[in-house]
């Protein structure tokens, strides 16, 4: 799987989406889905984007920004292993498909309330030039996170907060990190287990 955030640089916005079927219907989501057999997932990026936004893209204007494994315990079949992708390269006005309503986001003000449970974890960093590696389990009800485990570091933020958590707590200090490449990008990977006690305020 492949998730793709379209990025407006000169007006701080996002290309996000209401989305109308599947898997997340009526939430606000990023672009992506299944990559098809014989496709990198760069390939699978750039199709998934058109497809649902008749945005283009040109797949050099990529930028890696990590892997998240989600997984649904209560259904196991909705696990999913993604490759988050961002670009500041758009080609075209985005317009609606039948899986999807584009619509333009400001970086400040995103609708975290409307999104997945998992966004407000990580995406901040994500759209700020930063690098996902985690594993999200969500609790019974296939909505709500109960476990956050790897980087940015595992704190949710409220409702149209994008603020990063500061690398410089005392927590993150006491974290056991390991760094492991992923596409040619080094990605840093922290036990919680010392984060978990400590408040860490935004």
């Amino acid at each position: 799987m492949v998730l793709v955030f379209v990025i407006d640089s000169e007006r701080s916005q996002v290309l996000l989406g209401h989305k109308h079927r599947g898997l997340g219907a009526s939430n606000v989501v990023g672009f992506g889905g299944h990559i098809e057999p014989g496709e990198t997932p760069a390939e699978s990026a750039v199709r998934e984007v058109f497809e649902e936004s008749g945005v283009v893209l040109n797949e050099a204007g990529l930028r890696r920004a990590g892997v998240i494994q989600f997984r649904f315990p209560a259904s196991p079949s909705w696990d999913q292993d993604v490759a988050v992708f961002t670009t500041t390269q758009p080609i075209g006005e985005p317009a609606p498909s039948e899986e999807i309503t584009p619509r333009w986001y400001p970086i400040d003000s995103l609708p975290y309330a409307s999104m997945w449970d998992d966004a407000r974890y990580w995406t901040a960093d994500v759209l700020a030039g930063g690098v996902v590696d985690a594993t999200v389990t969500f609790a019974d009800d296939n909505r709500t996170v109960a476990h956050f485990d790897g980087s940015p570091l595992p704190q949710p933020i409220g409702d149209g907060q994008v603020k990063s958590l500061p690398r410089s707590t005392s927590a993150a200090r006491s974290a056991k990190c390991t760094v492991t490449i992923w596409a040619s990008l080094p990605v840093r990977t922290c036990s919680s287990d010392s984060i978990k006690n400590e408040s860490l305020s935004l």
